[in-house]
């Protein structure tokens, strides 16, 4: 009876090597080995869209200096910052700087056609296109707006048009 159990279970390999889409997807791994080796490659790729887009958008926090939600808010940008390379600027609302290591600004005439329904706010701004992209109000975690970031972009279509440039 083993020596059946055996032979099935060669015949099995065999048939798996020789029709290889008959074993496990690659894309939907199911051993740890392979679920770890595909998280690794996302991280991989995440990393470099954050960083293609970096290259042409900035992080602006839109909030009132001083205020504290604003100030964690800020915070939080200095941190993302820290993490992604990206510039990031603190644009204030009342004319007060924040505490948080921000190059801040005052001139907020870009934000005039742009309605923001809270602060603060989180931008992803393209200053050669002009264009502002919403990616977070309150007080999101650094890897929340990492994640919404790489969504936008793919909702808008942003990597593709990063090489036109």
């Amino acid at each position: 009876m083993i020596d059946l159990a055996s032979n099935f279970a060669d015949q099995g390999m065999l048939s798996l090597l020789e029709r290889s889409d008959l074993g496990p997807d690659p894309k939907f791994p199911k051993n740890s080995f392979g679920i770890e080796f595909r998280k690794n490659l996302e991280q991989t790729q995440e990393k470099e869209t954050l960083e293609k887009l970096g290259e042409h958008f900035f992080l602006a926090i839109v909030g009132e200096g001083g205020e504290p939600w604003s100030e964690l808010a800020a915070s939080i940008g200095e941190t993302f910052a820290n993490a992604t390379k990206w510039t990031v600027r603190f644009l204030s609302l009342n004319g007060e700087k924040t505490s948080a290591d921000l190059k801040t600004e005052f001139n907020l005439s870009q934000l005039e056609t742009f309605p923001l329904q809270e602060t603060p706010s989180f931008l992803m701004i393209d200053p050669k296109r002009k264009t502002m992209i919403p990616v977070g109000s309150g007080v999101p975690s650094v890897s929340l707006l990492m994640e919404t970031i790489i969504e936008q972009a793919k909702h808008h279509v942003l990597l593709e048009n990063t090489d036109d440039r």
